[in-house]
Formats: C-alpha cells, sequence, structure tokens
C-alpha cells in the first residue's frame, strides 16, 4: 500500500459516511466493494495485487490501530513501545 492509496482509501470512505451509506457503526460489503473498485480505477498501475475488499477492510483496521497507539502515545506519561506495547500486566502477572 502505498500513502497516496491510503489517502485515497480514507477519503472515499469518508465520503460514504458523508453521505449516509455507513450502518450501524460499520460499512457494509457493498461499500467494501466499491473501494476496492475505487481504488482499481484511480491507480490502474498499482504495484503488488489489486486491492479486494477484505484487503480494504484489514487496511482502514490497521490504521485505526496504528492512530490509537499514537494518540496513546502523545498523551503525557503514557508508555507504548514496539516490543512490549503498552506493557500493561495484571496483578499476577507482576508477581
Amino acid at each position: 500500500w502505498t500513502d497516496e492509496e491510503k489517502e485515497a482509501l480514507i477519503s472515499f470512505l469518508v465520503e460514504q459516511k458523508i453521505s449516509g451509506k455507513m450502518g450501524d457503526g460499520s460499512f457494509k460489503t457493498a461499500i467494501w466493494n466499491a473501494a476496492a473498485t475505487h481504488l482499481s480505477e484511480r491507480f490502474p498501475n498499482q504495484k503488488g495485487p489489486m486491492k479486494t475488499a477484505e484487503m480494504c477492510k484489514g487496511k482502514v483496521t490497521s490504521v485505526t490501530v496504528l492512530r490509537d497507539i499514537n494518540l496513546w502515545r502523545a498523551r503525557s506519561g503514557k508508555h507504548w513501545d514496539n516490543s512490549n506495547g503498552a506493557n500493561i500486566a495484571t496483578e499476577d502477572e507482576e508477581k
């Protein structure tokens, strides 16, 4: 995924949400299929395999997780590293 492809995917989904095509907090399969078609039309010479609905959905999930991690890291006093994550342990694990 290039940065341009990720940006195009997110922009497309934002447009779909604004136009009321998001149901019950998530997109329906038809929207994910439309997103894959949008990307294949916008980037006809993309490297690697053509993006599928499942690939689009997975990319949005990973982008959302990264956004949440960056928001967590930006908070004063919050810890995150790529090896240990937030390093949150239960009381049993700390013993």
